[in-house]
């Protein structure tokens, strides 16, 4: 009886409608934009202004993204956001000494109690 209601219930949660990528909502925010991608000597520029694009190249700065709505791109210094912050690597490393040590306790204990 137990098995048939699981059949049962899996059957009906399997038959609902899956939403496509297609049906869901866009993001509600832009997250190309100079303040979120770059430091303050970013540029955003329209796709079509030569003028701002020359200006961002001779600069240095280099194309991170793209907005496609409001057709612009947008320049930062070259490497930005793409090196590791330090300190994720230390957290990293944090949580593996404390993962190890407690599976170490853990293994002792129940050594222990056997």
């Amino acid at each position: 009886m137990k098995l048939l209601l699981v059949v049962a219930v899996s059957f009906l949660l399997g038959s609902v409608g899956v939403a496509r990528a297609d049906d869901l909502p866009g993001p509600a925010v832009e997250y190309c934009t100079v303040a979120r991608k770059c430091s303050s000597t970013g540029v955003s520029c329209l796709a079509d202004d030569r003028a701002c694009t020359n200006d961002a190249t001779s600069r240095g700065l280099e194309v991170l993204c793209e907005d496609k709505r409001a057709q612009s791109l947008v320049y930062c210094p070259p490497d930005t956001g793409r090196a590791d912050s330090k300190i994720v690597w230390v957290l990293l490393g944090a949580a593996t000494l404390l993962a190890v040590a407690g599976s170490a306790v853990a293994w002792r204990v129940l050594r222990k109690k056997a």
